[in-house]
């Protein structure tokens, strides 16, 4: 073996290593960013697509509205619905995508909206833990709402982490 051949096998045995090495790099960083996508960042992409959202005992199919890092709006067959990511257990045709968030939408929280349907006064229907109360919210606090409800004039004081939708 000449000394040029010999230079020649190292180079490609050089270069060889170098793109498995760029190659396994790749995979890594891949790996990483999948790793700092959130559930909504992936509903967020799919804004006017239809996706099933399962929560407790429960599931609405519908085309995604809006979504935030809190909730997200589908527009079903019959109404809008309003769901909690923390009710949410699984997502049927979530998309892979992550579009980032912008400034405003980083800081809708589920507290927000519900203060925006508390001033208007508008009728709601919700449902927590398997029960449904169709009222108007008469106070939102730090980690719960007060629903009056519409049939018997009780208040219903629902923690956020119990509501599993929101309806108009």
């Amino acid at each position: 073996m000449s000394w040029d051949e010999l230079f020649e096998d190292l180079e490609s045995q050089a270069d060889a290593a170098a793109r498995e090495a760029d190659e396994d790099d790749v995979a890594e960083l891949g790996e990483a960013e999948q790793g700092r996508i959130a559930l909504a960042d992936r509903l967020r992409a799919c804004v006017g697509r239809p996706v099933v959202v399962g929560v407790d005992g429960d599931s609405h199919a519908g085309t995604v509205r809006d979504a935030t890092r809190a909730w997200v709006v589908l527009a079903t067959a019959v109404r809008e619905v309003l769901v909690p990511l923390t009710a949410v257990r699984w997502v049927e045709g979530a998309d892979r995508a992550a579009p980032a968030p912008g400034a405003a939408e980083s800081r809708l929280g589920l507290s927000h909206v519900l203060r925006g349907l508390q001033a208007e006064g508008r009728t709601v229907r919700m449902i927590a833990s398997g029960r449904t109360v169709v009222g108007v919210i008469d106070r939102v606090g730090l980690d719960h709402a007060d629903v009056v409800d519409d049939g018997n004039g009780t208040v219903l004081a629902v923690p956020f982490v119990a509501i599993t939708s929101v309806t108009l």
